[in-house]
């Protein structure tokens, strides 16, 4: 994952680096892969929240649509409800609001991080609907990488180095 991110960016403008020497000696304290994991974490909850945006329209991390389609017991349940929790055109998985509040990134590595929720609904959805609905789209982790996740790391490579990602 890390690699991924750091690609994004590839062009790197030196600034107030008076040699190369400095640039080497200075890209010597960086530490790429423990920032990673400490970003990731300090924006679990942006994460969460991405991951929960993507239920919400029925979607999985996969960009597949959430199958199967509530039964019809559960349509004429959800029909009394309002808000998210009375969404019958897809499968949103909120009830009471649970299992999105529970939603959270775990094991943090700089390669891959975890996210699942703590409610106790947990393991039956994903019996029934699959692992896939953890995880972020394509077009989430495009987001969460450039609006969050490259912000963050590059000013942590110019505190420690005076270097620009541009």
């Amino acid at each position: 994952m890390l690699g991924f991110f750091v690609r994004l960016h590839a062009k790197i403008l030196i600034l107030g680096m008076s040699t190369i020497i400095d640039v080497y000696n200075a890209w010597q304290t960086v530490d790429l892969r423990s920032e990673a994991v400490s970003i990731i974490q300090d924006q679990g909850e942006i994460i969460a929240d991405l991951n929960a945006s993507q239920l919400a329209q029925g979607i999985k991390a996969d960009g597949t649509e959430i199958t199967p389609q509530y039964a019809e017991s559960t349509i004429e349940y959800k029909q009394g409800k309002t808000g998210l929790s009375g969404i019958t055109d897809r499968v949103t998985l909120f009830d009471s609001g649970d299992f999105y509040r529970g939603i959270a990134v775990t094991k943090v590595d700089a390669e891959k991080f975890t996210i699942t929720s703590i409610d106790d609904k947990t393991p039956k959805l994903e019996a029934k609907y699959g692992n896939k609905i953890f995880g972020l789209t394509s077009e989430n982790s495009w987001t969460y990488a450039v609006q969050h996740f490259m912000p963050r790391l590059a000013s942590y490579i110019y505190q420690k180095t005076g270097l620009t990602l541009k």
